[in-house]
């Protein structure tokens, strides 16, 4: 699914029948991207909409790791949002309002 998303000329593998200048352009292209290709928040995961308010919530972020960090985006209300605790499973967020958004880790 990855690789869908990077341009043809930038994903590994270039296609052989390319011409030897083609491909040379192509591993220069690769290499200059590959730590923006690398990043984390490009690995997001979309946890689904949440519910939050002034009572802290443990969300399950399904990571399987330790979350490097985290989103929530398209709120219905104006509130700030905070986390409280993480661990390997779980994120915990409080809401200085109530306030729905969809929540994304990474």
């Amino acid at each position: 699914m990855a690789g869908a998303l990077i341009p043809r000329g930038l994903r590994r593998g270039v296609a052989l029948s390319a011409p030897p200048s083609e491909q040379g352009a192509a591993r220069a292209r690769e290499a200059d991207l590959g730590p923006v290709l690398q990043a984390p928040m490009l690995q997001a995961r979309r946890v689904g909409e949440v519910d939050l308010s002034t009572t802290p919530l443990e969300i399950a972020h399904g990571l399987g790791r330790q979350l490097e960090g985290w989103l929530v985006v398209d709120g219905d209300a104006d509130a700030r949002v905070w986390r409280t605790a993480k661990d390997d499973r779980t994120l915990t967020l409080v809401a200085s309002a109530s306030v729905r958004g969809t929540l994304w880790v990474w």
